[in-house]
């Protein structure tokens, strides 16, 4: 995802004009390959990703995520900005007590300390806005993860079926290998003849 005016900058070494890229991104729409949100002055481009032939509409989570990155690249700058001043000021008042001059030195010192405030704020929305990203992000890697143990616990489910185990047996198996765990730090030559016996014995019929 890129905003309108971002992906002009990149691409002009290849396009001559805003309009030139309008026709592009135009053609491009046409045949699905991108997917363009015009929302309150915020002019987004979705594009298909390798693996697919056309791009995704641009979901309200898309949205909001892409808003919360922009405003912290934005917050990110006025910090770097305000930081300079800040040093700028302190550089000032230096000089001007060098030189004796006090009441220009007070006048730095006290627009040294409104900029500080303003980047303490700054600082708190930006600290706000990392910690929502990364919520966000900690939900997208929790659903991965439940997602992962549904198809596995999904699939255990239809292979036990399938080769006609129980869970019972399972149970016995890893109950089996556990114990081989255990008696190779023991001994591994009497280890290797355990775990055949082990195993033998938990998947006997009738067991």
């Amino acid at each position: 995802m890129f905003e309108y005016g971002t992906l002009y900058q990149l691409c002009q070494d290849i396009v001559d004009s805003e309009d030139t890229l309008n026709i592009v991104l135009k053609k491009l729409s046409t045949d699905g390959h991108v997917q363009i949100v015009d929302k309150q002055g915020l002019k987004i481009l979705k594009f298909a990703t390798s693996d697919k032939r056309s791009a995704s509409p641009v979901s309200h989570g898309e949205l909001a995520i892409f808003k919360l990155k922009k405003t912290e690249n934005i917050l990110r700058e006025e910090l770097e900005k305000l930081s300079t001043e800040i040093k700028r000021c302190l550089r000032e008042a230096k000089s001007c007590l060098a030189k004796d001059q006090k009441s220009s030195a007070k006048v730095a010192l006290r627009q040294k300390k409104m900029l500080e405030r303003t980047y303490s704020k700054k600082e708190t929305a930006l600290e706000t806005i990392l910690t929502l990203l990364h919520k966000i992000h900690d939900a997208d890697s929790d659903k991965m993860v439940l997602d992962a143990y549904s198809v596995g616990v999904e699939t255990m489910k239809q292979k036990t079926q399938q080769e006609g185990l129980t869970v019972d047996k399972v149970e016995d198996v890893m109950m089996a290998v556990e114990q081989v765990s255990l008696l190779v730090s023991v001994s591994l030559p009497r280890s290797i003849c355990s775990l055949s016996s082990l195993i033998f014995v938990a998947m006997s019929p009738g067991v």
